[in-house]
């Protein structure tokens, strides 16, 4: 092998696992509550190159180191949580991968799972963010808004008062639903209106998902940003929402369509 070629390979492996660790490895460089977490810094590099690895971006975990270290956790203890946390978003990215769904580039997979991770701590479980993933694409492709529409869904669900089936019998009916996603705001709104009637949850729920399906079909918006055509008239679309633009659970509230 050329001298010269050999020198590359050996700066490319080096470049690429300072990369491996960027993120968390940053912190560690620069946080100044970052000395108090010296003695667990290699375990969390190591545990970044996996996410590196496993979820193409160390930021989630990043992210939940700070948080953590703000919170001054005692660092075997935040090392600890931060390992089964991330496991079990290795786990996920890997459903998401399998769907190829997954981005790629670190900057995208680590906003994506980031909001990922934001959900299962808000209390969804996998199979919520599966049903997510799936319904999206039912509706419309695989792509960019699959992603956005999937993340939109965990958003509008998460933290309601609703019990575990529950919440994934709406995450999935709310995915694969006509309803455009801009117009997913208006969920939490709704099923409030729909409790305060005095309906139990269960009946909340059962009319919340009636009124997903008398929608509508999916907007020029959520299509053109599956299939990267771009359609006139969906300015009305764009503008925000408002009260009146809530899903409504007599089925009623009808938007423009294609």
């Amino acid at each position: 092998m050329k001298p010269g070629l050999f020198l590359g390979l050996i700066f490319a492996f080096l470049g690429s696992t300072a990369l491996a660790a960027q993120d968390v490895e940053s912190w560690f460089a620069r946080a100044s509550d970052a000395k108090a977490y010296a003695s667990v810094r290699q375990d969390f590099v190591l545990l970044a190159e996996r996410s590196i690895s496993d979820m193409h971006s160390d930021r989630p975990l990043a992210e939940r180191l700070a948080e953590g270290a703000r919170k001054h956790v005692a660092p075997d203890r935040l090392l600890s949580a931060l390992s089964l946390e991330m496991n079990h978003l290795f786990e996920v990215a890997a459903d998401i991968e399998a769907r190829g769904l997954l981005p790629t580039d670190s900057a995208s997979a680590g906003n994506l799972m980031s909001q990922v991770g934001i959900a299962l701590r808000a209390g969804l479980q996998r199979r919520d963010i599966d049903a997510a993933f799936d319904g999206s694409v039912k509706r419309v492709g695989s792509g960019q808004a699959t992603r956005d529409r999937a993340v939109a869904v965990l958003s509008a669900v998460a933290g309601l008062s609703l019990n575990a089936d529950q919440r994934f019998a709406l995450v999935g009916a709310l995915a694969a639903s006509p309803l455009p996603t801009p117009r997913f705001r208006g969920v939490r709104g709704t099923l409030a209106d729909l409790l305060a009637r005095n309906m139990t949850p269960e009946e909340a729920t059962i009319a919340l998902i009636a009124s997903f399906q008398a929608q509508p079909s999916a907007t020029s918006q959520d299509r053109s940003r599956a299939g990267g055509e771009a359609r006139a008239g969906t300015q009305t679309e764009s503008r925000p929402q408002s009260t009146a633009e809530r899903p409504s659970a007599e089925g009623g509230d009808h938007e423009g369509g294609d």
